[in-house]
């Protein structure tokens, strides 16, 4: 009896967990990303081009795999595709930083300008100008929607973090906007 007793003890504990599964299924909640890079390893990226007003595709992806580099005040393009995939996908907050690294283009990659930082043995280096491009982004998002409180409004969800700072550098406070 007792050999029988084991036996049927993993049965019990499927039908149990079966049980708890068939219960009210949970409503699902908004969640928190704390680790989104508006910015590629070229400092670029993602932008909303719905309009077609560059010559890519709707994400700001050009034909030869590159992003499209905005030109000033159109940075707030950034931040609406990001606003919009975070509304899709019931984001609430996202803590957004830049790329604290830029692809260097070696003079033996010359015929070929690296995409991702695995695309060639040239090295990373320290993008200190990733940070301003976040705020640019920020900036230009409150430019442009001036005067309309519910697109403002959709700030509050995104949250910029510095990112391009040396941190082993004790001067680097001092270089932190």
């Amino acid at each position: 009896m007792l050999r029988t007793a084991n036996a049927m003890r993993p049965f019990t504990f499927l039908l149990a967990g079966v049980g708890l599964c068939t219960g009210p299924i949970a409503q699902a909640e908004p969640y928190g990303d704390c680790h989104f890079h508006l910015l590629d390893f070229l400092q670029n990226g993602e932008f909303d081009n719905r309009d077609g007003a560059f010559p890519c595709d709707s994400s700001g992806l050009m034909a030869d795999g590159r992003y499209f580099q905005l030109p000033y005040g159109e940075r707030h393009r950034r931040l609406t595709g990001l606003l919009d995939v975070t509304d899709r996908h019931d984001i609430a907050d996202v803590v957004v930083s830049g790329m604290p690294f830029v692809k260097k283009w070696a003079e033996d990659d010359f015929f070929l300008r690296p995409k991702y930082y695995l695309d060639s043995s040239s090295r990373v280096k320290a993008a200190r100008d990733t940070d301003l491009q976040v705020a640019a982004a920020f900036m230009d998002y409150q430019r442009h929607f001036a005067g309309k409180p519910a697109q403002l409004a959709r700030l509050k969800r995104l949250h910029p973090f510095i990112c391009g700072l040396d941190t082993t550098d004790l001067g680097a406070v001092d270089l932190a906007i």
